[in-house]
């Protein structure tokens, strides 16, 4: 995905099978979460955060709403960490998530 630039920066979406460096404290889960970031004008890290569970998630893309938050669309197998709540978990494939 191309960084959305954001009033004060980027944001930055995509897909991370990685816990060290840069993903450290941001909640790693397993098997690739979505990895979201913000870096300033500058190129800085303002903040960096995993989104999922045990299994793969994948990212389709993200939009800005008017209030300032992140509306977030992509893809799950998982049913547990940040997807606790996915009624439609199958074994066979993915599911849709929005948060």
């Amino acid at each position: 995905m191309q960084p959305q630039f954001v009033d004060d920066g980027y944001l930055v979406a995509g897909m991370t099978d990685s816990f060290d460096r840069d993903l450290e404290n941001a909640g790693y889960h397993d098997k690739g979460d979505i990895w979201l970031f913000k870096v300033d004008l500058s190129g800085n890290l303002l903040w960096s955060k995993c989104y999922g569970g045990y299994s793969y998630e994948g990212i389709k893309s993200v939009y800005q709403a008017d209030d300032g938050n992140f509306l977030v669309f992509g893809i799950t197998e998982s049913n547990d960490g940040d997807v606790i709540v996915n009624n439609t978990y199958s074994e066979w494939g993915p599911s849709i998530w929005i948060f």
